[in-house]
């Protein structure tokens, strides 16, 4: 079965929090040297049609600053 891996663009995110909400088995929130962040803790590749996929990619349809980038892996 195909699989992605989720990107995520740090330095562009503004830590709205859309990406935690939809997808919270990718994303969360941290406190980092005083300031939220969203880190995308789980780098491991997901198969492309699992439900954690779907909404990956429902993340990165809604987010803000597109921080968010998914890539097709083999």
């Amino acid at each position: 079965m195909a699989k992605i891996k989720v990107l995520h663009d740090e330095k562009t995110c503004i830590a709205c929090g859309a990406c935690v909400t939809l997808c919270p088995e990718k994303w969360e929130f941290k406190e980092i040297d005083g300031e939220l962040k969203v880190i995308n803790h789980n780098k491991d590749l997901v198969e492309s049609e699992s439900d954690i996929a779907k909404r990956a990619k429902e993340s990165e349809n809604v987010c803000p600053t597109s921080s968010i980038g998914i890539k097709d892996e083999c």
